[in-house]
């Protein structure tokens, strides 16, 4: 740093036109230095680079190799197959005898499927997990453009049969197309749980046919309207279709337990049509009208031994085996 501490120069300076060219000749050598240095300063930042660029380049490659290593050794890879199934089951499954409606079934398994590559596979070949499946028009509104994933959904289930929780609360028509996808494997439904408007149901409660030979457990919360004016087309539907008794039940001949929940003034148990089999009734927001209403239905249910009917403000439970 010594030429950092020349002295400077104060006072005017005399040159003789030969010690001006000297001095010129010595400035211009010391610019070619200088820019010779600048040359070999970049040369070296250059071989310097591509040494460091290099060096990142072995590093990452050791990283990566690093990585996969550790997850070949990770204790996860030695639990077999079946283990891990029934890890991801109890992680993703509800707990028996839950509200499906409450369990938020189709997040659940995403996020257990994007683990990793393994974890995927395992989930898409475990057809128990896809057996379960809920379904809120409000809160997965994004998924009724097109329903394929549901095809696929209950693809991977195999021949499980199916427990079902569908809300469908939103007014577009396009929820047919994926309730009318369910009504296709009417034979494997065990356990179904509906609730929201039933213009949107109308396929299941008012024209269709076919057996439920499985079903076992059956849960009904509807609303005639969700503010829409009646003179709308789905208005329309609501009014058309609420006072049409719903037979659809009748041939589920394992079918032993109904929850009606009643939303509205309209009581759904007027529609409702109970089949012979059903053994346990859990009827919940009723008036003294309604259980007038609906007395000569519940004195044909010859198999009937639990009886729960369920007010605002009291509880009437009796227990009845004939």
């Amino acid at each position: 740093m010594e030429y950092l501490s020349q002295p400077r120069i104060e006072e005017q300076v005399h040159l003789e036109p030969d010690d001006l060219l000297y001095y010129r000749y010595i400035i211009s050598e010391k610019e070619a230095q200088v820019q010779s240095f600048d040359d070999q300063i970049e040369e070296l930042g250059r071989a310097h680079k591509a040494r460091i660029s290099e060096l990142k380049r072995q590093k990452d490659e050791n990283l990566v190799e690093i990585s996969v290593l550790q997850n070949v050794c990770a204790p996860i890879r030695r639990i077999p197959l079946e283990i891990l199934t029934k890890i991801l089951e109890f992680s993703c499954l509800p707990p028996r005898d839950s509200l499906l409606r409450r369990y938020d079934i189709i997040s659940t398994i995403a996020t257990v499927s994007n683990v990793c590559v393994a974890w995927k596979r395992a989930a898409a070949a475990t057809p128990k997990l896809w057996s379960v499946f809920c379904f809120d028009s409000m809160k997965h509104s994004n998924l009724l453009k097109d329903i394929s994933w549901a095809q696929d959904w209950f693809a991977r289930s195999g021949s499980m049969p199916l427990d079902v929780h569908l809300e469908l609360y939103s007014l577009e028509f396009s929820v047919t197309s994926l309730l009318e996808c369910i009504l296709e494997l009417h034979h494997r439904v065990r356990v179904l749980e509906i609730s929201g408007a039933i213009g949107n149901f109308r396929p299941l409660l008012f024209t269709f046919t076919f057996p439920f030979p499985l079903l076992e457990t059956l849960s009904i919360c509807l609303i005639e309207s969700w503010n829409v004016a009646e003179d709308s087309p789905m208005g329309y539907l609501f009014k058309h279709y609420s006072s049409r008794k719903i037979k659809s039940f009748l041939r589920a001949p394992r079918l032993q337990q109904i929850t009606v929940d009643e939303c509205e003034t309209t009581t759904m148990m007027a529609l409702l049509t109970l089949p012979e089999s059903l053994t346990s009734l859990h009827w919940i927001g009723v008036s003294r009208s309604d259980i007038k209403l609906c007395a000569n239905a519940l004195g044909l249910c010859k198999n009937l031994v639990k009886l729960c009917i369920c007010k605002l403000v009291s509880t009437i439970s009796q227990e009845h085996v004939e």
